[in-house]
Order: structure tokens, then C-alpha cells, then sequence
């Protein structure tokens, strides 16, 4: 029953052993089988990264460029309304004087010149009738006859004292016009500045923008190199890797010997004495 036994299981392991050297060289075939479709398939998507990189990597350049313009176009732009904004703060100014001067030193002005007026034309009635008087003195009048002018000094002067009347008044409406237009300015200004600041948001903007491409860059340029690298050595890389498990896969067929061995001294009754590497 003993002898069954130990017959049964050294077939076992002729078998076992046997499967193990089959399964091995099946390994090993495969494994060089299929060692050129891989290097073709990872080297085709390394391609089409580096294709994809350099796609991008023109795509970059041309945002690049293109913030670029943008960037100092914003800037001119900005510069333009920086400019107006400082005119119309030194416009406003000068609406500013001219409001008061329109306002309060021109009607001012023509208020004491019509006093002066009105105070000649008094003077002026005065001498008027002084000479009119003096015109009908005998003997003396013939010396004033050539005073005959068509409108007395004093109804003269009194003219103008009234069509001075009217400036104040129409000065005051000049004044409420320039404060007008100061209000539109300052109005203007106020938006000129909002700008400013988005246009200042959109400059902060594109500043990031291009640190990002930068950024973009400098990794596409430290990528490409091993990308390149990893495609030209990858064909020694897998044919190391392959040797490596034909190597491995080797030595199991071999350890299998060993159990080939106990399987035929368990059949035969006897000890093949032969080196074998421990499975």
C-alpha cells in the first residue's frame, strides 16, 4: 500500500514538475512575443506627447504674443485715461476760477462801475447845467455855444449804467453753467478713475495669465527632454526587463528538477544523485 502511495505521488510531482518547466516556456515565449508590441505601443503614445507638446507649446507662444499685445495695449489705454482724467482735474480748476470770477468778481466789478457811473452821471448832470446855465449868461453864452452835444453826458452815462444792469444777472447764469460743467467733469473724472481700477484688476489679470504661461513653459521645456530621453531608451529598458523575467522564469523551469527527481525516486525506488538549485 506504501509502495501505491509513494508511486501515486512521485507521478504527482513529475507532473507538478513537469507543468512548471511547460508553464515557464510558455512564459518566456510570450514574454519575447510580446516585448516588440509593447515597445511599439508605449513608444506611439510617447509621440504623441511629444506631438501634443509641441501643439501646445505653439498654442503657449501664441497667447504668449498675444498677452503681450494685450498687455500694452491695456497700457496705452490706461495711459489715455490717466491723461484725460489729470486734464480734466486741471480743467476743473480753471472752471473753478472762471466760475468765481463770473460768478462774484465780474458782478462785483460792474456793480462799483455802475456806482461810478451813476456817480458821474451825476457830476455830469451838474456841469450840464452848469453850462446850459452859462450858455445864457450875455456875452458869455457865445463862448459855450459849441457845447450842443445830441445826447447830454449825464443821460449818456446813465445808459450805461443801465445796460450794465443786466451783465450781473447774466454773469450769475454763466457762474450756474460753469458749475454745471464742473459737476459733468467731476462726474467724468469719477468714471475715468473706475476704469482705472478695472483696468488696473484686468492688468493684475494678465500678469497672472502670463506667469502661467511661463510656468506652462518651463515645464514643457523640462518635460520634452525626458519624454525624448525615456522614447530613445525605451527599447533597452524593455529588452533589459525581458531578459530579467526570462531570467527569472529560467530558473523556475530549472528549480523544477528537483521535484522531477523526488517524483522518479518515489516511482523507482532509488536516488538520482544530481546537483539541483532548491525550487
Amino acid at each position: 500500500m506504501k509502495a501505491i502511495f509513494a508511486r501515486f505521488l512521485g507521478v504527482v510531482l513529475i507532473l507538478a514538475a513537469l507543468a512548471g518547466v511547460l508553464l515557464s516556456a510558455v512564459a518566456i515565449f510570450i514574454t519575447w512575443q510580446v516585448k516588440n508590441p509593447i515597445i511599439t505601443e508605449i513608444r506611439s503614445y510617447l509621440d504623441l506627447s511629444l506631438s501634443a507638446l509641441d501643439t501646445t507649446r505653439d498654442g503657449v507662444a501664441t497667447v504668449s504674443q498675444s498677452l503681450d499685445t494685450a498687455e500694452k495695449s491695456i497700457a496705452n489705454i490706461d495711459g489715455t485715461v490717466q491723461n484725460v482724467s489729470a486734464t480734466l482735474s486741471n480743467s476743473t480748476h480753471f472752471v473753478d476760477t472762471a466760475a468765481n470770477l463770473f460768478g462774484t468778481i465780474l458782478p462785483d466789478t460792474i456793480v462799483s462801475t455802475q456806482e461810478a457811473i451813476n456817480s458821474a452821471s451825476v457830476s455830469a448832470k451838474m456841469m450840464d447845467d452848469t453850462l446850459t446855465s452859462l450858455k445864457n449868461v450875455p456875452l458869455l453864452g457865445s463862448f459855450f455855444d459849441a457845447y450842443q452835444p445830441k445826447v447830454p453826458l449825464n443821460k449818456a452815462l446813465f445808459n450805461i449804467s443801465v445796460k450794465l444792469t443786466d451783465l450781473p444777472t447774466a454773469f450769475k447764469g454763466m457762474q450756474d453753467d460753469f458749475q454745471q460743467i464742473k459737476g459733468e467733469m467731476d462726474d467724468v473724472r469719477k468714471r475715468l478713475d473706475d476704469t482705472h481700477t478695472q483696468i488696473s484688476q484686468i492688468q493684475d489679470s494678465l500678469k497672472k495669465a502670463k506667469e502661467v504661461v511661463i510656468k506652462y513653459q518651463s515645464l514643457e521645456e523640462s518635460l520634452r527632454p525626458r519624454l525624448t530621453k525615456l522614447r530613445d531608451s525605451l527599447p533597452r529598458a524593455v529588452t533589459a526587463l525581458v531578459l530579467a523575467i526570462t531570467a527569472f522564469f529560467a530558473w523556475l523551469a530549472f528549480s523544477q528538477l528537483g521535484l522531477l527527481l523526488q517524483g522518479l525516486n518515489l516511482i523507482f525506488g532509488r536516488v538520482l544523485l544530481i546537483n539541483a538549485p532548491k525550487g
